[in-house]
């Protein structure tokens, strides 16, 4: 609709707008020039590949643990092996003499009760691997589980390379503290 002067009539054709983002293009890319988005984008990948998380991540620490566990049940199942075998050379060894260790050994041995252990968790700090444990006997049918802390220490005389240096029980679950066995 053209107006006598030749011009079209104000709102005979809809205005055209231009698709866009509401926040990002508004705000965003309106008001910031090429070399500041891409002086951020660098500065927020130089940050977050910098970052310890990122070059020693999770996966290193659980690798560690895992490789922890696997000594632990090692050490175990070849003191379990010496004991039952009555290798009391090899299982001094192993374990100290008249430790707590020891003792738990000999009351099982005096009262016959076969029994099987079980790494559940494990770390190691400064050639000092901690195992939370579970102890399995079955006592007249019933079986019966009870939980312990175990802490080794590298021993190059031992054939595993480690000795247990203590043990206790634990009345609810076993954390791991490294912090109470250090030397």
């Amino acid at each position: 609709m053209r107006t006598p002067e030749g011009g079209f009539q104000r709102g005979a054709f809809p205005r055209y707008k231009k698709p866009s983002l509401p926040l990002v293009d508004s705000i965003i890319l309106r008001k910031m020039h090429s070399p500041t988005i891409l002086l951020l984008l660098s500065a927020i990948i130089g940050l977050a590949s910098g970052t310890i998380y990122w070059k020693n991540g999770p996966s290193r620490h659980a690798e560690s643990r895992k490789d922890a566990a696997e000594k632990a049940q090692t050490q175990i199942n070849l003191v379990l092996e010496a004991f039952e075998a009555k290798n009391v050379e090899l299982l001094y060894e192993l374990i100290p003499f008249g430790t707590e260790i020891d003792h738990f050994l000999k009351n099982r041995a005096a009262i016959h009760k076969p029994f099987s252990v079980q790494v559940k968790e494990a770390d190691e700090l400064r050639g000092t691997i901690v195992a939370a444990v579970r102890i399995h006997e079955t006592i007249n049918g019933v079986p019966k589980n009870e939980r312990a802390l175990l802490s080794f220490e590298e021993n190059p005389l031992s054939p595993t390379g480690y000795k247990i240096r203590h043990g206790f029980f634990c009345k609810e679950k076993c954390m791991i503290k490294m912090r109470y066995f250090d030397k």
